[in-house]
């Protein structure tokens, strides 16, 4: 007699044949997963847990926000070199146009004193110049980021003078400024044969302020 719950089967000689089985056959059947008492699985379903995500969710979002942050950092070195390369041009373009000038003119056409521009007060380009698609640290864009420093001094009763005896050691002052090898008081605005200057060009940048200088020495090219 079978017992309850399996399927009976007939012993036909030394075999026993199993109802719906073919005789001889005797391949495997695929045994069904079931759950167990209590509604446990036996076999791990397909997709993932809730622990799984909560882990795994953090993890992604740290990986992004690392890729986010490299792409960003690349992006602000990309511009940063652009814009070092404008402004170095600047700043050339600049030296470039005071070499070109009237060498007796040049002290007057960029110091800080609109009243000995040659062609009339304010006519002078200055020492102060703009740079397009720049702004100066806290400031707006288009508003001057670039000064041109001289040895000039502002006396209070006398204004600006051209002056040897003044300190500064980025222009390597004092020194000599006519060829006399004497180094003086006096303003010597229309006597200089040697310029010392320095382009400083102060702006803001996508990571804060920004600062190029470019320091030479001009003298009077003699025809």
């Amino acid at each position: 007699m079978a017992r309850a719950g399996r399927s009976a089967g007939t012993k036909q000689g030394d075999r026993w044949e199993t109802p719906g089985r073919a005789p001889g056959d005797d391949t495997l059947k695929p045994l069904v997963v079931c759950r167990r008492a209590g509604g446990q699985k036996t076999a791990r379903a397909d997709g993932y847990t809730l622990v799984e995500l909560v882990v795994a969710l953090p993890i992604m979002a740290l990986a992004l926000a690392l890729f986010l942050g490299a792409t960003s950092a690349a992006k602000e070195v990309r511009q940063v070199q652009r814009q070092n390369t404008v402004v170095a041009e600047e700043a050339r373009i600049v030296l470039e146009r005071m070499r070109n000038e009237d060498w007796s003119e040049l002290y007057a056409l960029y110091n800080a004193d609109p009243a000995d521009d040659p062609e009339g007060a304010g006519t002078a380009p200055g020492n102060h110049f703009s740079i397009a698609g720049f702004g100066p640290p806290g400031g707006v864009e288009g508003e001057p980021v670039g000064e041109i420093i001289m040895p000039a001094f502002s006396h209070a009763l006398l204004g600006w003078q051209l002056r040897e005896d003044k300190k500064n050691e980025l222009l390597g002052m004092p020194r000599d400024l006519t060829g006399d090898e004497l180094v003086d008081t006096y303003s010597h605005a229309g006597d200089y044969t040697l310029m010392p200057i320095i382009v400083r060009v102060v702006w803001q940048g996508p990571c804060g302020e920004r600062r190029l200088e470019v320091q030479t020495v001009m003298t009077e090219y003699q025809r």
